[in-house]
């Protein structure tokens, strides 16, 4: 159970009324031994220095109340992002409790652990093309993958050229989100549509 701290807020006022007056009360320069500054004259009371001042102090002082009234809400979520055990891929100890008798969030869990290995093999190969691009590089030999299971065949580039011209062979980008959206910041890759 989180206890909060009773909230600072309805005294802001009153601070910043404390920061006033604490600046008018304070004694000027010249009670400390400094020349005395000229004399104000009748139509302003204030020297732009006073104003200023007293600005500055009160806005650190309700700078310093707002952030102190801020810190027990950030103690309070602090227990809502917490969670009571891990759920990754619709599968761990914590799904449950995450869950919450959720039968949306239950479904799309169901549907994360079904396609889980799928979509690790996708997060696999698009951080391979995109951090390391060359990864798929064969030294004479073209990689092709193959649509049916996903896996990758090599080819020379005379059987390239032959399977491209008889249209076995396309090029795509690469999918993500489960085949949803291409990924059009990895480069395309050469697809053999069906085998011999």
């Amino acid at each position: 159970m989180s206890r909060r701290r009773p909230s600072l807020l309805p005294l802001l006022p009153y601070y910043i009324l404390l920061a006033f007056f604490a600046v008018e009360t304070t004694p000027p320069a010249h009670a400390f031994g400094a020349v005395d500054p000229p004399p104000p004259s009748s139509r302003r009371c204030h020297s732009r220095r006073d104003v200023l001042r007293g600005g500055g102090a009160a806005a650190a002082l309700g700078s310093i109340v707002v952030a102190s009234v801020a810190v027990p809400a950030a103690v309070v979520n602090a227990d809502v992002i917490r969670s009571p055990g891990r759920c990754a891929n619709g599968v761990g100890d914590g799904c449950d409790a995450l869950s919450d008798d959720n039968g949306y969030v239950k479904s799309l869990q169901s549907k994360s652990r079904d396609n889980r290995e799928a979509n690790q093999r996708e997060a696999l190969n698009a951080y391979y093309m995109k951090n390391y691009p060359d990864v798929f590089a064969v030294s004479d030999r073209k990689m092709v993958r193959r649509a049916k299971d996903g896996s990758y065949a090599l080819y020379t580039p005379e059987e390239v050229r032959e399977l491209t011209n008889d249209g076995r062979i396309r090029m795509e980008y690469p999918r993500s989100k489960g085949g949803r959206i291409a990924d059009l910041t990895q480069r395309p890759v050469l697809v053999l549509v069906e085998e011999r």
